[in-house]
């Protein structure tokens, strides 16, 4: 059934069917790779790159010497084959391998051994003058050019690959943040939309249509895809960028549109693998807005859910403490501690905690040192 699989991504006819044969394989044989590797690349054939990812990252644990030998082939080519086709290898070796310490750590090298991308630009000219321009280096110019403010520039280049496959997410997603930048901001949320409604955890792709809506002074209608992204803010610049965008929405929508939004919403994500992240995010939101009740209420769910962490059980503590619930969170930076396994960081974090709570001038704070002595 995979030698299938395989004969549709080779003809381009990636379908329906080879999701279908690919999850009837992975629901007999969920440690298969290989299987996971192939609902990766048909996710990439259907420019859903961040599912696409996830699925090869899955297939990175169950076989990692998977990465190591593909890392290889890749040193090899650049040395015996021209650079250019050497860097789109290497595009596809970031995208499928995310995680991989050994690629990370080629990341510097490969930098300066492509100049960044002005390689790939070269690259990119040399194909379009045979009339073959290489689908996504385009993106990933036009992505560039925006962070340059380079935006009619990277307006062109997004066309270019839409030109050649009309839906596919990323090029949408450089094209929006292109239009964004001039201020076309109702063709932007044209162009992201239909995208929106079909794939909401896209990255990239309710962020554009969230911020086109609220600079379009639409902020009811960028509050939706608005939540939506703060679910998949993988990075902490992200979820940073996420919750800034909500800071800027969330003064031109009613508390009774916010609270609806916030059930909807959180009642779709909740059966998904983002939960906890979203919950996460959604109370540092509420503890930026001075919210204490509404971001305990949030961290409380993420630190009960699947994934807890460390991390998140301080940022409890803190939002306990704003409260003056010291008992509190004392009890969730010890509990930091434990699942920390001792980690240096949050051990040091968890003193300092300590001291400002033993250091306040009420009974209350000689009878948690005691419980800190009797620990």
């Amino acid at each position: 059934m995979l030698d299938n699989v395989q004969h549709d991504l080779d003809m381009n006819a990636v379908s329906q069917s080879t999701f279908d044969k690919l999850q009837t394989v992975l629901t007999q044989e969920p440690s298969n790779a290989l299987a996971h590797v192939l609902l990766g690349k048909s996710y990439d054939a259907v420019g859903m790159r961040e599912m696409a990812k996830e699925q090869f990252a899955k297939a990175h644990v169950l076989d990692p010497a998977r990465s190591k030998e593909i890392l290889r082939q890749f040193k090899e080519k650049y040395r015996t084959d021209n650079p250019a086709s050497a860097f789109m290898d290497w595009v596809e070796i970031r995208q499928t391998f995310p995680k991989d310490d050994d690629i990370r750590e080629m990341e510097t090298v490969v930098a300066l051994l492509f100049e960044t991308v002005s390689t790939a630009e070269s690259a990119y000219i040399s194909e379009r003058k045979h009339g073959h321009p290489l689908m996504s280096v385009a993106t990933m110019i036009s992505k560039r050019r925006s962070v340059q403010k380079r935006f009619a520039e990277a307006l062109q280049l997004a066309l270019t690959d839409l030109k050649l496959h009309p839906n596919d997410a990323e090029a949408l997603i450089a094209k929006a943040a292109a239009l964004n930048g001039l201020g076309q901001y109702k063709e932007a949320i044209l162009a992201v939309r239909p995208v929106y409604l079909r794939w909401p955890y896209q990255p990239g792709i309710a962020y554009h249509l969230a911020a086109a809506n609220h600079h379009d002074g639409r902020d009811q209608a960028a509050l939706e895809p608005a939540l939506f992204n703060l679910a998949r803010s993988s990075s902490d610049r992200d979820q940073q960028e996420a919750i800034a965008l909500l800071q800027l929405i969330l003064p031109g929508v009613s508390n009774e549109v916010l609270a609806s939004n916030l059930e909807r919403v959180g009642k779709r994500i909740d059966q998904t693998a983002y939960h906890s992240e979203y919950h996460h995010s959604l109370g540092l939101l509420f503890e930026k807005q001075g919210d204490f009740n509404a971001a305990e209420r949030e961290l409380r769910t993420a630190v009960d859910g699947n994934k807890p962490r460390s991390q998140w059980m301080l940022e409890l503590g803190r939002v306990n403490e704003s409260k003056g619930r010291y008992r509190e969170a004392l009890e969730c930076y010890l509990a930091a501690e434990t699942m920390s396994q001792g980690s240096v960081e949050t051990v040091a974090r968890l003193n300092r905690y300590e001291m400002r709570l033993v250091n306040r001038p009420n009974d209350l704070a000689w009878r948690l040192k005691d419980v800190m002595r009797g620990r």
